[in-house]
């Protein structure tokens, strides 16, 4: 049987801020208290619920406290009609942009199908262990960063493993900042890109448009620079297909619009993002592929004879729907 634990209007607005990846500084900004109290008001909470750190008192609060809300606002999405003229962008507004991209996702972020597809036109073998492990890393930061889990990064570099990110692959290192970034993770952001920038002494470092991306979204995000997003506005509209840059900068505009409340500019991201995964499909069509179908023909179903059938058909005719059971 659980503990019962009695919240009080701080403790519920420090779950609050936890759960939205706020960091003890920006909490500590928003609550109107020194970070060093905040500091020491979060280890009594983490004391009055009973767990150890951070990620456990928001696992905590999902379990315990939002799942009653939880259940309301699905509720209420569910008895909702969208409207006749509702776009991507609005489905994403209401979800998340992973959730509204679906199976279009594949044609976005990292090692994405056309990557596939290019791989494979050039006779490349079969991927080893090594790179198929990076593959999946690096699809792990795209789809957290989609659907706005901020915490993952987090996971990431309090477990240690962003090191080795960092010196395998800056480009994931760089998605990990972002989601860092707008988690509120500043802290942690600002380690990893220490890290980045001492990579460069012994190995392949950062672009200097990877360097912009972060510098922007941080001055976005923590000053609330127009400028800032400007040149991030620069960053998505660059024509590179290949390139992992743009689609990452409109996935954070997204989310730092959304957090604004500018929905108009949020919709109208997620639908560019959309536009080009679009792109992207209809480029593999041309060449002849086609990775969301590979036949449009409704499968038969399990061999059986006409006489059968005719039998089955006729034993069910005129059946009523008080003996449909039995």
């Amino acid at each position: 049987m659980k503990k019962k634990v009695d919240i009080n209007a701080r403790d519920q607005r420090m779950l609050e801020l936890l759960a939205e990846g706020a960091s003890s500084k920006l909490m500590a900004k928003k609550m109107g208290y020194r970070e060093g109290t905040m500091r020491v008001y979060l280890h009594d909470l983490y004391r009055k619920i009973g767990v150890a750190n951070k990620t456990n008192a928001v696992i905590w609060y999902f379990d315990r406290t939002k799942a009653r809300e939880s259940v309301a606002a699905v509720t209420a999405r569910s008895t909702s009609m969208p409207s006749a003229d509702e776009s991507f962008g609005d489905f994403a507004l209401r979800e998340n942009l992973h959730a509204a991209l679906g199976a279009m996702n594949m044609f976005l972020g990292p090692y994405g199908r056309l990557w596939d597809v290019s791989r494979r036109l050039k006779g490349s073998a079969a991927p080893d262990k090594e790179l198929d492990g990076r593959r999946r890393q690096s699809r792990a930061l795209w789809e957290a960063l989609l659907r706005g889990d901020f915490a993952y990064a987090k996971g990431l570099h309090d477990q240690g493993t962003i090191e080795a990110i960092c010196a395998d692959s800056p480009t994931d290192a760089v998605l990990a900042v972002v989601l860092l970034l707008i988690g509120g993770y500043t802290r942690a952001a600002e380690k990893v890109v220490a890290r980045l920038s001492r990579r460069k002494r012994v190995g392949p470092g950062l672009s200097e448009s990877e360097r912009t991306l972060m510098k922007a979204l941080r001055d976005a995000i923590d000053g609330g620079k127009d400028e800032a997003l400007a040149c991030l506005h620069h960053l998505a509209s660059a024509k590179s297909a290949s390139s992992l840059l743009p689609q990452a900068s409109m996935a954070a505009m997204f989310h730092v619009y959304s957090a604004r409340k500018d929905d108009d500019r949020a919709r109208e991201t997620a639908n560019a993002l959309c536009a080009l995964a679009e792109g992207t499909r209809q480029h593999l069509h041309a060449m002849g592929e086609r990775p969301l179908y590979r036949q449009a023909n409704l499968p038969r179903p399990p061999a059986t004879s006409a006489k059968d059938v005719a039998a089955y058909r006729k034993r069910i005719a005129g059946a009523r729907a008080a003996t449909i059971d039995s």
